[in-house]
Formats: C-alpha cells, structure tokens, sequence
C-alpha cells in the first residue's frame, strides 16, 4: 500500500459579505435617475414661468411707434376699446372678435381668438397678449377700425380688473382711462 498525500489547495472559509448581483448596480442608479428627472421637469417649469413673465407691457400708442422692434414677439398690449369698433365674428370654427383699442390718440386693430371676457365692451380699458401681425383680417374686415395693413393677433384677453388689481394699480388705470379717451388718430405723427 502506498501512501498518498493530497496536495489539494486549503479550503479558504473566510467569511465574504453578501454577493452583489448584477441588479444591485442598476438599482443604484434609479433614485439618482429620479432625482435628475425632478431637477429638469423643476427648471422646465421656472423657464415656462419666468418667459412669461417677462413679456413686454406696451401701451396702443408705443406698440404702434415700435412695431418694427418689437417684430413677431409676444407681449402685453393695453388700450382702451374704440366705440363701434366690436364685430364678433369666426375663425376656423373658433370664436373670434375684432375690434380696435385706443391710447393716447393713437389707434390700432385687435383680431382676438376665443371668448373675451365677460366684462368686455367698447369704451372699457383691456390687456391683451399676442403679438402683430401683418396682412388683411382672416376673421373678417375691422368697422371703424384703421386699416393699415398690420393686427395685433391675441389670444388672451383681461377687462375690467376686480378691486383687488384696482387697489394695487390705481395709477395704470387712470392712465388708461385717459389714455383711451384721447381723440384717436392712426398714427403716433398723427396720419
């Protein structure tokens, strides 16, 4: 009989940690995906916010006098409703109402898709937002209007502020009481 020895390898029983699987990285990652995930939609929504908030305010008469400037950009435009100038009217199956506003004796035509508010009627200030447009009318011809060719195309209209916008601006509201009630002419030089 002859003796063997087994020159096998030690058995190692060191203690190991629990086995990582593949999934466990991937889990890792998922709460800092998320977290990204929030960040983006949160500066998607402060973007959205803060342009529109920036719009420009203009009243009537300087959005006439800087309607080259100001080009094919939105912004808030202030005036006061010319008397006889309200045709309601329709466009592309969507209510639709042109008139004109006035401010400071200078004039200009509003063609306004969708409802106006309730409390809209000629000789009451309003605050649109849109931005112009050149060509003829697509809802329709403007009745005491100007007629130069350009329209402020809006799709958001205020009128007639609740006491609570009152209270704060007072003084934008005189101004456009008087502003509107100026004799009106087509242009800032009077044509």
């Amino acid at each position: 009989m002859t003796d063997t020895v087994d020159h096998a390898a030690p058995l190692d029983l060191t203690p190991r940690g629990p086995r990582r699987s593949r999934r466990g990285g991937r889990r890792r990652y998922l709460p800092i995906a998320l977290i990204a995930l929030i960040v983006v939609a949160i500066g998607a929504l402060l973007f959205k916010t803060l342009g529109d908030a920036s719009l420009f305010f203009k009243n009537a008469d300087v959005a006439v006098a800087t309607r080259a400037q100001l080009g094919d950009k939105r912004f808030q435009l202030q005036g006061t409703v010319v008397q006889n100038s309200v045709v309601e009217s329709e466009l592309a199956g969507r209510p639709a109402v042109l008139f004109s506003i006035a401010y400071n004796g200078v004039a200009l035509d509003v063609v306004h898709i969708g409802n106006p508010p309730e409390l809209f009627k000629a000789g009451e200030p309003v605050v649109l937002e849109g931005r112009w447009t050149r060509g003829a009318s697509p809802a329709g011809t403007f009745q005491q209007g100007v007629n130069d060719g350009w329209y402020f195309a809006s799709d958001r209209m205020l009128a007639k502020h609740d006491s609570n916008y009152e209270s704060v601006n007072k003084a934008r509201l005189r101004q456009a009481d008087e502003g509107g009630k100026v004799p009106v002419t087509s242009s800032p030089d009077g044509r």
